[in-house]
């Protein structure tokens, strides 16, 4: 008598997926980071409106300016291997992005949120798949090229 392994799913281990599933996940990561890069620039009028643009000197303004650029670039690198660090890297800027104005932080504390349950959710996918309970790892695309024809 076979004994069951309680960490599988039902089907067994299963294969490796056809269908990349962190494919759809890094298009969820581009499409954050481009909102968060739209963002990003809309802080721009608040800087330069609020306070009388008592804030809007030019380090401040290059700052948010360069960081938004560069997040935007970042959104359409997340297919590549370091597009988590970088993801990481670029939050961090954001932070620091305080000593310029305060009303960033809110936004860096908001898309912090996000990352992190994306990452989350990531995470979740990865313990699926190795205990094979994605239906990507139990089905087999046919082969055509035996048709016949």
């Amino acid at each position: 008598m076979t004994e069951k392994n309680p960490d599988l799913g039902p089907l067994g281990m299963g294969h490796e997926p056809d269908i990349d599933p962190f494919k759809g996940l890094k298009g969820m990561m581009a499409g954050i980071m481009l909102m968060e890069a739209i963002t990003v620039f809309l802080i721009l009028p608040v800087i330069w409106k609020m306070w009388d643009g008592e804030h809007a000197t030019p380090f401040n303004l290059i700052y948010i300016g360069v960081l938004a650029g560069a997040m935007t670039v970042a959104s359409f690198l997340q297919f590549r291997p370091w597009a988590d660090a970088m993801n990481i890297i670029l939050q961090g800027f954001l932070v620091l992005g305080v000593i310029v104005h305060p009303v960033v932080l809110v936004v860096a504390v908001l898309f912090i949120c996000a990352w992190w349950y994306t990452y989350y959710l990531r995470g979740h996918l990865k313990q699926r798949m190795a205990k094979g309970l994605l239906p990507a790892q139990h089905y087999h695309e046919p082969d055509n090229s035996d048709s016949g024809m």
